[in-house]
C-alpha cells in the first residue's frame, strides 16, 4: 500500500503530499525527536515488485548521498517501512525554476545567481565522478531564503568506467534538454552531457525558448543530434554576439568542442551576459518547452510548485539498425584522415530520409556480420535502377565538401551517398556507402537508429529484416524495448508479398518461436488462406501462449476477413482495454476498429427484413451502428428488448455490439435484462459489465434520463455515482466537486468513486493529485480489473 497523509513512518509523521513523479511520490514529514521538517521520497507501490526499479532506487540513494554541496539537495537517509523503501531529504520551501518562469521573466541578478548556483553544483558533482543527466528548469529549486538547489540526481550515473547507477541499455533524459550523445544511446558519457543540457537551459533563459521543439519526442531528439542550432540572435535579436558565441560553444554537437567544465561555461556566460547593454529576458513558455504533445494524446503539465523534484518516467530512446552490399569506389570520395567527425545529416532535413534509410537497411545484414567477425568486406551491389534525376543547385557540391572536410565521419558519407542516389548516380552512391560502412566500424547504435527510422516510415520489410539480423548477430547488445520494436516490424511486414523471402519464417523462429507462428498466420491470412491462418493461430492461443495480444490481434483480423464483424469488434475491444499492450498495437487496433465502423461495404438491406428473428435484429443493430444511424439503432435496441425472450446471452450479445461502438449508455438496459434472467443470480462478469456501462454511460448528455429509470432497479449508490459523473461532464464543476466529496465521505467505498475523483482532478489540471489516485488504483489487486485498466490507461495519457 502507498504511504498516506497522517501515517507515521518510523520516526516521521506524514503531513502532506508535495508532488509525484514517474517512479516516486514526495511527502512533507515531521521528525518529532529532531523537531524539524524533512521530505521523504517513496517508491510507487506498482514498482515494488520490479527488482530493476528497486535496485535503481537504492543506487540513487547511495549516489546522491556522496554529494555534499550548498547547491545540491542533500539526502539524509535511506530506509524501508513495512517493505516500502524511501529516501529522506532536506525539505525546501520554495518553487522550481520552471514555475518561477511561468510567473514571468526573471531579472538580470536572479538569472546570474541561478547560473552560478547550477554551475557550481554541477562542477562539484562532476569532480565526484557523478553526472546529473537531466538538467532542466523543473529540476532547479528556488528556496524562499534565496538559495538555489539542483535537485533529482535520480538519473545520475557514475562517470568512472565500469561503474554505473543505471543499466547500460537505458537512455534517460528529457527530450528538450538531452545531449546528442545521450540521445544516441552512447554508453560512455562524461561531463559534456550535463554541459550541453545546462547550455539548453541557459539558451532558454536568454533567448526565450528552447532551441528545439517539435510534435514528437523522437523529432526533438533527432534535432539535437543532427539539426544545426537555431542561431540565438535570429530567434531573439536582443542576443549579443558574445552571448551567441557562448551558447554555440555550450551546445556544440561534438562534446569535445564544448566547455571543458561547468565553471568555464558559467564564467563565459557571466562575462557575456553582464557586458550586454540589455540582455534578452523574455517570458518563457515553459509548458510548451518541457511538455511536447504526441499526435494522439494530451499532455499533462508538469508540477509547477514542488519542494523536492521527483524522478520522472522517462521515454526510451528509439534506436535501431540497417543492412549492406557491393560498390565501386569513386575519386570524389575522400580518403580517411585524422580529424574529428562532425555529425550532420543535411539530407534528413529535405526528404532524402527515405532514400538513405533504404540504402542502410539493405546493408545491415553484412554490417552485422562484420561486427561479429571483426572485419570489413566489400558489399555486393545494393542500388536498383530507379532514382530521381536532378538536384538543387550546389547541393551535391555541398555534400562533397562536407565529406572532404570530415573524411572520418560516416554520417557525412551517408549524406553524400544519399545525394548521389537522389541525383541518379548509382556507382557513386555505392562507393560512398561502402566507405561510410567501413568508418561505422560496427557501431550497433547507428544501425538501431536507422532501423527505427524505417519503422517510423512504415518500411516494414527492410526494418523487420534489419531487426532480425541484429537479433541473430548481437543479441546481448540489444536495448530493453527491442522485443516490442522487433514484434511490430515482423508483424506488419507479414502483409508484404515478399515477406517470406525477406524475412524467412525459420529465421524468425530461431529468435522467437511464438512470434514466428503469429507472423506465419498473418502471412497465410494476407495470401487468402484464412483457414490455414486460423489453424496456426489456434496453436498459439490454445496451446502455446493463451491470451497473447499479437495472436489475438491476428484472430481479430481473421474474424474481420471472414466478415464476422461482431467477433472482430469484441476481440478488438477486449485488446484495447489492456494496459500492457504497446503503443503500436493500440494504434493498429484503433485503425481496425475505424475500418469496421466505416462499414466496410456492409449491407443495410438487412434492416428491412421482418422483425421476427432475434438474430436478424442483432445483425441489423450492428449494420445500423456501422453506418452511423444512431436513432435507428436505438429503435433496434427496443425491438431486441421486445423479441429477446428468456435467453440472457442474446441481451448480453446485443449490449456488446453497442459497447463495440462506444455506446455504453444504451447497453445498460440490455445488460440489466440479461442479468434478470439468471435464476441463481447473474455471473460476476455480467455485474461488472453493468457497473462499467453505468459509469461510462453517465458521461452522455441524456444519461440520467436513461439511468434513473426505476425499471433498471440500480442501487442508489450507483445512481448517485452516475449523477456525479454526469455533473462533471455536463453540469458545473462546483456541483460535481461537492457531490464527489459527499460520495467519498459516506459508505460504501466504491473504487469507481476514486476513479471519478481522479477525472475531476484532471479537469482541474491538478495532475499530481490525479496521478496519485490512479497509481493507487492501478496497483490495487482487490478492485475490478476494468478499473485497474482504466486507471492505467488514464495514467499513461496524462504522463504523455
Amino acid at each position: 500500500m502507498p504511504f498516506i497523509v497522517g501515517e507515521t513512518i518510523g520516526p516521521y509523521r506524514i503531513l502532506e503530499q508535495l508532488g509525484r513523479g514517474g517512479m516516486a511520490t514526495v511527502f512533507k514529514v515531521y521528525h518529532a525527536a529532531l523537531d524539524r521538517y524533512v521530505a521523504i521520497k517513496a517508491l510507487h507501490p506498482a514498482f515494488m515488485s520490479d527488482p530493476n526499479f528497486l535496485a535503481r532506487f537504492q543506487r540513487e540513494a547511495r549516489v546522491v548521498a556522496k554529494l555534499e554541496h550548498t547547491n545540491i539537495v542533500p539526502i539524509y537517509d535511506f530506509s524501508e517501512y513495512e517493505g516500502r523503501p524511501y529516501l529522506v531529504m532536506k525539505y525546501i520551501e520554495g518553487e522550481t525554476l520552471k514555475a518561477r518562469l511561468n510567473r514571468g521573466p526573471i531579472d538580470r541578478d536572479e538569472l546570474v545567481h541561478v547560473a552560478e548556483a547550477v554551475g557550481s553544483g554541477l562542477a562539484y558533482a562532476h569532480e565526484q565522478g557523478i553526472l546529473h543527466r537531466d538538467v532542466k528548469p523543473s529540476n532547479v529549486l528556488l528556496a524562499q531564503d534565496g538559495r538555489v538547489y539542483l535537485a533529482d540526481f535520480g538519473l545520475a550515473r557514475i562517470a568512472e568506467a565500469g561503474e554505473s547507477t543505471l543499466s547500460s541499455d537505458m537512455m534517460l533524459g528529457t527530450p528538450q534538454y538531452i545531449s546528442p550523445e545521450q540521445a544516441m544511446g552512447v554508453r560512455e558519457l562524461d561531463a559534456g552531457t550535463d554541459i550541453y543540457s545546462f547550455g539548453v537551459m541557459l539558451y532558454e533563459l536568454v533567448v526565450g525558448q528552447v532551441p528545439f521543439s517539435a510534435d514528437t519526442p523522437f523529432s526533438i531528439i533527432h534535432d539535437h543530434i543532427y539539426s544545426p542550432l537555431p542561431l540565438p540572435h535570429k530567434v531573439n535579436p536582443n542576443v549579443s554576439d558574445a552571448m551567441e558565441r557562448v551558447l554555440l560553444k555550450a551546445l556544440a554537437k561534438d562534446r569535445a568542442d564544448r566547455y571543458a567544465d561547468a565553471v568555464l561555461l558559467v564564467e563565459a556566460f557571466k562575462k557575456a551576459f553582464l557586458e550586454e547593454p540589455s540582455p534578452a529576458l523574455v517570458e518563457v513558455d515553459i509548458a510548451s518547452a518541457e511538455n511536447i504533445a504526441t499526435p494522439t494524446t494530451p499532455v499533462a503539465p508538469a508540477v509547477e510548485e514542488i519542494h523536492t523534484v521527483l524522478t520522472p518516467e522517462e521515454e526510451k530512446a528509439e534506436s535501431s539498425i540497417a543492412e549492406p552490399d557491393d560498390v565501386e569506389p569513386d575519386d570524389d570520395i575522400p580518403a580517411a584522415a585524422e580529424q574529428k567527425p562532425r555529425r550532420r545529416w543535411r539530407w534528413w532535413q529535405i526528404a532524402l530520409v527515405v532514400i538513405i534509410v533504404f540504402l542502410c537497411c539493405i546493408v545491415s545484414a553484412q554490417i552485422l556480420s562484420r561486427i561479429q567477425e571483426g572485419n570489413i568486406g566489400r558489399p555486393s551491389s545494393i542500388i536498383d535502377e530507379s532514382g530521381d534525376d536532378g538536384l538543387p543547385e550546389g547541393f551535391l557540391e555541398d555534400a562533397k565538401q562536407e565529406a572532404t572536410d570530415h573524411p572520418d565521419d560516416p554520417y557525412a558519407l551517408l549524406n553524400l551517398a544519399a545525394v548521389y542516389w537522389d541525383g541518379g548516380q548509382k556507382a557513386e552512391a555505392e562507393a560512398a556507402l561502402e566507405k561510410a560502412l567501413e568508418l561505422a566500424d560496427g557501431d550497433v547504435d547507428i544501425f538501431l537508429q536507422v532501423a527505427d527510422m524505417m519503422s517510423e516510415r512504415e518500411m516494414w520489410l527492410p526494418a523487420a529484416k534489419t531487426y532480425l539480423e541484429l537479433a541473430h548477430t548481437v543479441p546481448n547488445e540489444l536495448p530493453e524495448d527491442f522485443t516490442d520494436r522487433f514484434y511490430q516490424a515482423v508483424f506488419m511486414a507479414a502483409e508484404d508479398p515478399e515477406a517470406e523471402k525477406g524475412i524467412p519464417i525459420p529465421a524468425i523462429a530461431e529468435v522467437d518461436e511464438i512470434i514466428e507462428k503469429v507472423v506465419k498466420a498473418r502471412f497465410q491470412l494476407y495470401r487468402g488462406n484464412s483457414d490455414e491462418a486460423q489453424a496456426t493461430i489456434n496453436d498459439v492461443l490454445a496451446e502455446i501462449k493463451p491470451g497473447m495480444p499479437e495472436a489475438l490481434l491476428v484472430q481479430a483480423e481473421i474474424f474481420f476477413w471472414r466478415d464476422d464483424i461482431q467477433k472482430a469488434r469484441r476481440t478488438l475491444s477486449e485488446l484495447e482495454g489492456r494496459t500492457e499492450i504497446p503503443d503500436w498495437m493500440r494504434e493498429y487496433i484503433i485503425f481496425l476498429i475505424d475500418e469496421i465502423n466505416a462499414g466496410d461495404g456492409r449491407n443495410l438491406d438487412i434492416v428491412a427484413l421482418p422483425p421476427d428473428g432475434i438474430r436478424t435484429r442483432l445483425d441489423a443493430l450492428d449494420a445500423l451502428l456501422a453506418a452511423g444511424k444512431v436513432e435507428e439503432a436505438e429503435a433496434e435496441v427496443n425491438r431486441i428488448l421486445e423479441l429477446g425472450g428468456d435467453d440472457p446471452g442474446l441481451y448480453s450479445e446485443s449490449a456488446e455490439i453497442l459497447v463495440g461502438y462506444g455506446d455504453w449508455l444504451h447497453a445498460v438496459p440490455l445488460y440489466v435484462r440479461s442479468a434478470s434472467l439468471y435464476r441463481g443470480g447473474p455471473p460476476e462478469e455480467l455485474i461488472e459489465r453493468i457497473q462499467m456501462a453505468v459509469y461510462f454511460g453517465a458521461g452522455e448528455p441524456n444519461a440520467m434520463e436513461v439511468l434513473s429509470d426505476p425499471a433498471f432497479e440500480l442501487p442508489p449508490e450507483r445512481i448517485d455515482l452516475a449523477q456525479a459523473r454526469h455533473l462533471l461532464y455536463h453540469g458545473d464543476m462546483g456541483s460535481a466537486k461537492s457531490m464527489i466529496g459527499q460520495l467519498l465521505d459516506k459508505p460504501p467505498d466504491l473504487p469507481e468513486e476514486r476513479l471519478l475523483e481522479a477525472e475531476m482532478y484532471i479537469q482541474l489540471e491538478d495532475f499530481d493529485a490525479a496521478e496519485g489516485i490512479l497509481m493507487d488504483l492501478q496497483a490495487d489487486e482487490n478492485i475490478p480489473l476494468w478499473i485497474q485498466n482504466e486507471a492505467g490507461n488514464t495514467l499513461a495519457e496524462i504522463r504523455q
